[in-house]
Parts: structure tokens; sequence; C-alpha cells
């Protein structure tokens, strides 16, 4: 049920506002939204 944070932009429902700056950041095309969500699971680790 969980919409693409990508599409809607709403990444801020993860609770990790840093994710929405480091979307801006790395400008995310469509073809590397795979490497973006690897980029997120190690944001969260780091976070822990």
């Amino acid at each position: 049920m969980r919409i693409n944070p990508l599409e809607d932009g709403d990444l801020k429902s993860t609770g990790v506002e840093g994710k929405k700056k480091l979307l801006k950041k790395s400008k995310v095309k469509s073809s590397e939204k795979a490497s973006f969500f690897d980029v997120l699971e190690e944001a969260e680790a780091e976070e822990l």
C-alpha cells in the first residue's frame, strides 16, 4: 500500500527529513530508483 515517495514527494512520511534533501541533491531518475532506495537503507542504518 506504500506510495512511491519518488512520485508523490512525501518523504516526510518516513519520519526522516534528511531523505527529502538527499532526494533533491541526487536528482534521482526513474532508472536510478533502485540505487536511491539502497542509499535510503544505508542512511537508515547510520541513524540507528
